[in-house]
């Protein structure tokens, strides 16, 4: 029988192995993340896109492609109702991209939360729908008659 080596490790070499291990892999999925926020505002012709690559601001983007009110990331620092926040504009970026809503909320499985975004960013570009009233003017909101 042969005897297994004497595993005697030095618990600062495996929490620094843990720690490198940890920030490569935030790295990775964090770049991820900001090429997918860019991808899906110019697929929704939202300006900035940039803003992907900025803590916090990218959460602002995410309001802005879902088009939801900025106001909404207050709502992310706060707990348990941050998780409904971002279920909410998962949602939204979803229907603004011309997916169905339940999409969005995939985000929160684990391992499909990673190719969600992808099916998001997956297919032609959709205009930024112009809020005017029925029966406006596209360009100016006035009120124009039908005659």
């Amino acid at each position: 029988m042969t005897s297994m080596p004497d595993m005697n490790l030095d618990p600062t070499v495996v929490m620094i192995g843990f720690v490198t291990t940890a920030l490569v892999a935030f790295g990775i999925l964090y770049v991820y993340f900001s090429i997918i926020l860019m991808v899906l505002a110019s697929k929704t012709d939202t300006p900035n896109g940039w803003m992907a690559w900025i803590p916090i601001a990218n959460l602002v983007l995410m309001c802005e492609i879902g088009r939801r009110s900025p106001a909404w990331i207050l709502a992310m620092f706060v707990p348990v109702l941050n998780i409904i926040a971002m279920l909410m504009i998962w949602i939204s970026i979803a229907a603004a991209r011309g997916k169905p809503g339940w999409t969005g909320a995939l985000v929160f499985l684990p391992v499909i939360s990673l190719l969600v975004p992808i099916y998001l960013c997956i297919g032609p570009a959709r205009k930024r729908a112009i809020d005017a009233p029925s029966g406006a003017c596209p360009n100016c909101r006035n009120r124009v008659d039908p005659d």
